[in-house]
């Protein structure tokens, strides 16, 4: 999974870099998302490896078995909520330009924020 994750992530930051596309902030979330999702799949691949080594009993060391059990879960969680929070910017940002056509973005604005705050 990790190695179809890398070929999609490189596909997508060569395609959002060509030359003929215009940088937005919306590009730049693109690839901020790509790279997130890729950094997260690496620290699964990671952190399965280092329950198997655990597992095994390859690692004897109390201090390191704490650090590693906490940070490649602290690392997951972090890219993991990088990526959401990407897509939600991209998705308001989307709406708004929608919105703005129709003149209606002052009251969606409102109500997307409502039920976004509601949730978290």
């Amino acid at each position: 999974m990790f190695f179809i994750g890398l070929l999609s992530t490189l596909s997508t930051i060569v395609t959002l870099l060509d030359l003929t596309i215009i940088r937005t902030f919306i590009i730049y979330l693109l690839i901020l998302t790509s790279i997130s999702n890729q950094i997260t799949l690496f620290s699964l691949m990671i952190q399965i490896i280092y329950i198997l080594m655990n597992d095994s009993y390859m690692i004897t060391n109390i201090s390191l078995n704490y650090f590693l059990c906490k940070s490649i879960s602290y690392i997951i969680n972090v890219f993991t909520f990088i990526g959401k929070w990407s897509t939600a910017l991209i998705n308001i940002n989307r709406l708004q330009q929608i919105s703005m056509k129709t003149n209606q973005f002052s009251n969606i604005k409102r109500q997307v924020f409502k039920i976004f705050l509601s949730k978290h």
